[in-house]
């Protein structure tokens, strides 16, 4: 006996029924899964540990939620190197984060919030000196469609401050996939526009002052597995320099090597050792994002760990830079009257040793 169109009509509704309901228990089993529990709060902590490579310890857990929206709320949170745990290298007094439940379904990465307070990472951490952010968060802006991740805190003893844009979709905020960026470290001024293509990240219209401009260009960064990335570019300060690095930076237990080509062209010497030059340049990034120099006994280690392989190219001729004549070859830059000729940089010829 043939069904009519009522009976299929009548099983379909019930199946609807059922599908709904179902779902809906689902969903309110997943609104009520969060809390504050000793096993969530341990769940953060191997997640964070995973992420980041060192210990975490959290002290309070306020929150955590799974729908509408998965989101921590988390206090006083300590991260140790996992050989030394009863010295936090990273302190964090608040950190809350906030993703729709839909959104990780679906893959968009569209935040529902994002605040960061009281952060502080010990020298050699983030950065050869300490870094501190006081707070960052998602702000909305004037204009319909765009907000901002800003914060603000001290990247040694400078003074610093941050601004990316966002898509602002109406409750929920975006970073785009094109989107500029300010930054302010001290007289230092940064901006330029950051794009993400298929684990490769491009940052292009650079623009550095102190605090009028003296380099521009862009750059390119490429993961080439874990802890690896190559670093291409072309960057121009002066006058007359450009910079093409060809360069592959590999973080290794202790801190990084780095290894690869630096082709260099300049004409004009005012270039090198003028206010603008590549040594002002030189010594305005290392005072900030190199190890603090406060004595004689400093100076003897501001290479740290780090060590260089690096085949640095110029009209005079090449020049095999490594972490143990890295100074003496700015030392020679620094004193010439003029660029150097091929046979004053003889002393460090380039081997073909280097990537």
């Amino acid at each position: 006996m043939r069904r009519s169109a009522y009976d299929w009509f009548v099983t379909l509704s019930k199946v609807t029924f059922f599908v709904a309901a179902f779902f809906l228990v689902i969903f309110t089993v997943m609104a009520n899964m969060g809390g504050n529990s000793d096993t969530l709060k341990q769940s953060i902590e191997q997640y964070l540990a995973e992420t980041t490579g060192l210990v975490v310890k959290i002290e309070t857990l306020n929150k955590m939620t799974f729908f509408p929206n998965i989101s921590i709320d988390v206090e006083k949170v300590h991260m140790y190197r996992p050989d030394v745990e009863n010295q936090p290298v990273v302190t964090v007094g608040r950190l809350f984060g906030s993703i729709s439940f839909a959104s990780v379904a679906l893959g968009k990465r569209q935040l529902k919030g994002l605040e960061l307070e009281d952060m502080t990472a010990a020298p050699g951490t983030l950065n050869a000196q300490e870094v501190v952010i006081e707070s960052a968060g998602i702000l909305g802006a004037e204009e319909q469609g765009k907000a901002f991740f800003q914060g603000r805190g001290k990247l040694g003893t400078h003074d610093a401050n941050f601004e990316i844009d966002m898509l602002d979709l109406g409750g929920s905020y975006k970073f785009a996939p094109d989107r500029s960026f300010k930054v302010n470290v001290g007289d230092l001024k940064a901006q330029g526009v950051m794009a993400e293509r298929s684990g490769r990240v491009f940052v292009q219209d650079i623009s550095l002052g102190v605090p009028e401009e003296f380099i521009t260009g862009k750059l390119d960064f490429t993961r080439k597995g874990k802890g690896k990335l190559r670093v291409e570019g072309d960057i121009k300060f002066g006058t007359s320099g450009t910079v093409k690095p060809n360069l592959v930076v590999e973080r290794r237990e202790g801190g990084r090597i780095v290894t690869g080509t630096l082709d260099v062209a300049v004409t004009d010497m005012n270039d090198i050792k003028g206010e603008k030059g590549f040594l002002a340049a030189y010594d305005k990034f290392g005072s900030i994002w190199g190890p603090a120099v406060t004595d004689e006994k400093d100076k003897e280690k501001k290479s740290g760990h780090d060590e260089i392989d690096v085949n640095f190219t110029a009209p005079a001729g090449c020049t095999h830079l490594t972490h143990e004549n890295f100074d003496k070859v700015i030392e020679g830059w620094r004193s010439a009257a003029q660029i150097p000729t091929a046979q004053q940089i003889a002393d460090y010829p380039c081997s073909g040793t280097a990537p």
